[in-house]
């Protein structure tokens, strides 16, 4: 691209773009249980210094519920959300997202250089910059809600989806959520730790939590929404 990249929407007092905020609000609202879904996250955190992380689910399963929820609960994480429209091209990913580090660890860029969406070197730049500067205790965790409503034909062939990178600096860290897809076939090319939780693989701990959701409208004397349409399981 030649053209000067356009700045996102005006990023509020959380450090998410506004459009951003109002789906984490709306999803993770009246959110109930997937305990082993925030355990299983917080021992692979724990447990590698960098890394991606990946929950899998069917349509309705709640995996976006889940990630909202997560963000909600941990404000410091970096937030984008392919499922909104518009927001499923890889040069707007990384508009977006690179505004978002360079906003909230106020790293000294007036404005986004005229080729930062060509491949992924200056989102890596940003990341190690930020790795670079990150106290011990401290990590970098990007959330990216959809990744199966990525448009493949929006970035060149062969590329990982959104140019997320190959190689990831000391404790920089993905959260991702996807429908269910072969290994094979899901446009990412890592060398890094990485973990995959399928929520269909937890039907136990799934029908527990749908029967506290709906145990706490009961208790309120209310008449629970489906909960596969409330997007939260």
């Amino acid at each position: 691209m030649n053209s000067s990249p356009k700045p996102p929407t005006a990023i509020n007092s959380r450090g998410h773009p506004r459009e951003f905020e109002e789906i984490i609000q709306q999803k993770s609202h009246n959110f109930v249980g997937r305990e082993f879904v925030f355990t299983a996250i917080n021992n692979f955190l724990h447990r590698h210094r960098h890394g991606y992380f990946t929950i899998i689910g069917a349509p309705g399963s709640g995996k976006s519920a889940i990630l909202a929820k997560y963000v909600a609960d941990n404000p410091h994480v970096i937030y984008y959300n392919a499922e909104l429209e518009g927001k499923n091209r890889g040069d707007e990913f990384l508009i977006n997202i690179c505004t978002q580090l360079i906003n909230q660890y106020s790293l000294s860029y007036a404005s986004l250089p005229d080729n930062a969406t060509e491949g992924s070197w200056f989102f890596s730049s940003l990341l190690q910059q930020i790795s670079d500067e990150l106290e011990p205790h401290q990590k970098l965790i990007i959330a990216i809600d959809g990744l199966n409503c990525i448009d493949r034909n929006s970035q060149p062939p062969g590329t990982n989806l959104f140019y997320l990178p190959r190689y990831l600096p000391d404790r920089v860290y993905f959260l991702l959520t996807r429908r269910p897809f072969l290994r094979e076939k899901s446009g990412l090319l890592i060398e890094t730790p990485s973990q995959s939780l399928d929520l269909a693989d937890y039907p136990e701990e799934n029908r527990r939590d749908i029967q506290a959701y709906i145990q706490s409208y009961l208790s309120v004397e209310e008449i629970p929404p489906t909960p596969l349409n409330k997007g939260g399981y």
